[in-house]
């Protein structure tokens, strides 16, 4: 009985870790694209800066913007990547 609750616990553990890591790829790859639709094409770091030119750091969706206009821009991207129709 130990044997079989260590194996699901195994288990369940891979699951999460495996869910934590392609959430985190997705959102790296969506600030990939925010950065290179506002002109930083160079590359974005992975707690969610651009580097413009220089050097300079800019925060990944500094400027204001409403839920619906996050949201449609989500959306827009998961179909250009074809996650969703």
């Amino acid at each position: 009985m130990k044997k079989l609750i260590a194996g699901a616990l195994v288990v369940c553990v891979t699951v999460v870790l495996v869910a934590v890591a392609i959430i985190r790829h997705v959102n790296h790859k969506q600030d990939v694209a925010w950065c290179h639709d506002h002109g930083y094409a160079k590359y974005a770091t992975k707690d969610s800066f651009c580097v413009g030119a220089g050097g300079k750091l800019i925060k990944v969706g500094g400027g204001r913007t409403t839920r619906i206009e996050d949201r449609t821009r989500r959306i827009a991207w998961l179909r250009s990547q074809g996650y969703a129709k």
